[in-house]
């Protein structure tokens, strides 16, 4: 048997820490600590800045991320402006929005950020025929590790489709983070979130929408991890 130690062995050379072929993913909590990898390597060239919540180079074997992180999950519904910093459009993009949050008996409010760190953001697009929810395990999975997760819920099961509104949610969090929403710096996520750089990621069909979102807009999203 081949062996490795590290999420970019492990990837390279398709096995997962058992050794056994990375494609037999066949449960939500595989495909979640798979997909959470995959993003990791990829963000790993800017998440080694040091004050962000999740420091690759601390944590990076696969047994630490296959179990749940040290965070709970909030979540929030928005309708992202399509006349943002990704491109200029007409309407807006529904997006849920899952957040990192103190869990139960700490002392703060359940759905609110954690009073310190800064967080990296990833958009998430659904398979087609599916539903933003359907990927709930998989979204509290990554927050619980200090992620904040934009999933798109326009239905359309089209790529570019699905790209654009994973986008324009992504700008939308971005430019909350910056204090240029309209809440200003009164935001939850003001100076919360990394704004150098995004990740996306998706499922089959919304897998095809972050490849999409991430060739459509190199300046920001410098990860993407289809499924």
């Amino acid at each position: 048997l081949q062996t490795c130690s590290t999420p970019t062995d492990c990837l390279a050379r398709g096995l997962r820490a058992d050794n056994r072929p990375a494609a037999i993913l066949t449960s939500m909590g595989t495909m979640a600590t798979a997909a959470l990898l995959l993003t990791l390597v990829c963000l790993c060239g800017f998440a080694a800045e040091r004050g962000f919540a999740v420091d690759v180079w601390e944590h990076n074997s696969l047994d630490y991320f296959a179990k749940p992180g040290p965070y709970g999950m909030g979540t929030m519904i928005v309708n992202a402006p399509k006349a943002s910093i990704f491109r200029q459009s007409m309407g807006t993009a529904p997006v849920s929005v899952y957040f990192p949050t103190l869990k139960d008996g700490a002392a703060s409010s359940n759905n609110k950020l954690p009073p310190a760190g800064t967080f990296h953001a990833i958009g998430f697009a659904h398979g087609a025929g599916s539903v933003a929810e359907m990927y709930t395990g998989l979204y509290e999975h990554m927050v619980s590790h200090g992620f904040i997760i934009v999933s798109v819920r326009n239905m359309a099961p089209i790529p570019a489709t699905l790209g654009d509104d994973m986008c324009h949610g992504l700008a939308w969090i971005i430019t909350e983070s910056l204090g240029k929403g309209p809440s200003g710096p009164a935001s939850m996520f003001y100076n919360r979130v990394n704004t150098t750089g995004v990740g996306a990621m998706g499922h089959s069909m919304g897998g095809g929408g972050s490849v999409h979102c991430a060739t459509s807009w190199p300046q920001k999203v410098k990860a993407v991890a289809p499924i």
